[in-house]
């Protein structure tokens, strides 16, 4: 490597150490705005509990034939960026290649470290792998004729299947959601105020004439201040709560059962009544 290039890649990396630098300096005067500081994604305890988790998802994965395909191509784009980088000879190829092979190592293995449970955080195990497949790109010389007549064919292709998509878009956008009126129908009425958890109650609390009366909240009543408003949880408690099929079971502070339930098709209303549940502190 010649002393020029040596130079550049220092200066590549001086500089994105002093952004990083920067960055995190950057947070301290805003910290008192700021719901997860950093140390709620470290929980190196309940690493035990994320291998359980990660190999669920990788066993679900596995039981259709696209998943298990997918998991097959994923590991042969390992396997082969491992043998590019043994094999290349050039400082940007092989660093190309190992960055096929090493992120997702490096990401599942800091996941489970870290002992979190979302399977969010394993992307570069995708998309990663195939960097492979440009690590040493070679053009393919094609006849200027045949590009022209290529990039007609897809054009029109986009353009016939974006248009046929539009009356399907705009049809699904216009159906009205009988189930989702009678909850933020409920909730107008009633004059209280309820909670839900995230991927519960976020498409009632966008339609509520009052935001603020669906507190987004964890299994065990925490205020989870994630994309909210912090002054919901200024109303410290809640009388009903909204759940669905992917609501996870409560884990209510106190032993309480609700007067009633309101049946909103794929939504069931808890309806405490004159009991109110205290929330918890927040959480992100």
């Amino acid at each position: 490597m010649s002393p020029s290039r040596r130079a550049q890649i220092l200066a590549l990396i001086a500089v994105l150490l002093a952004g990083t630098t920067a960055g995190f300096l950057a947070r301290i005067p805003f910290a008192a705005w700021i719901a997860n500081t950093g140390v709620g994604y470290a929980q190196p305890d309940h690493w035990h509990e994320s291998v359980g988790y990660y190999a669920r998802l990788i066993a679900e994965r596995g039981q259709s034939l696209p998943g298990l395909i997918g998991l097959l191509v994923t590991v042969a784009l390992i396997v082969f960026a491992v043998v590019r980088t043994a094999q290349q000879g050039d400082p940007g190829t092989r660093l190309v290649a190992a960055m096929a092979w090493a992120a997702p190592i490096v990401v599942v293995v800091g996941a489970i470290a870290l002992g979190t449970h979302a399977a969010r955080y394993l992307q570069p195990l995708v998309f990663a792998p195939v960097l492979v497949l440009v690590a040493s790109p070679r053009a393919i010389r094609l006849p200027a004729r045949l590009r022209r007549s290529t990039a007609a064919i897809v054009g029109v292709v986009l353009l016939v299947v974006g248009g046929l998509s539009i009356p399907r878009l705009a049809d699904a956008a216009a159906r009205p959601d009988p189930d989702l009126a009678c909850v933020t129908d409920w909730v107008d009425a009633s004059g209280r105020t309820g909670a839900g958890q995230f991927w519960t109650v976020r498409l009632p609390a966008l339609h509520v004439a009052d935001l603020s009366r669906l507190v987004q909240v964890d299994h065990q009543l925490n205020g989870y201040a994630w994309l909210v408003n912090r002054t919901d949880f200024a109303v410290g408690e809640v009388s009903f709560l909204v759940e669905d099929s992917q609501t996870v079971p409560w884990d209510l502070p106190q032993a309480v059962q609700p007067e009633r339930v309101v049946e909103c098709g794929r939504y069931s209303i808890l309806d405490f009544g004159s009991q109110t549940l205290p929330l918890g502190p927040q959480r992100s």
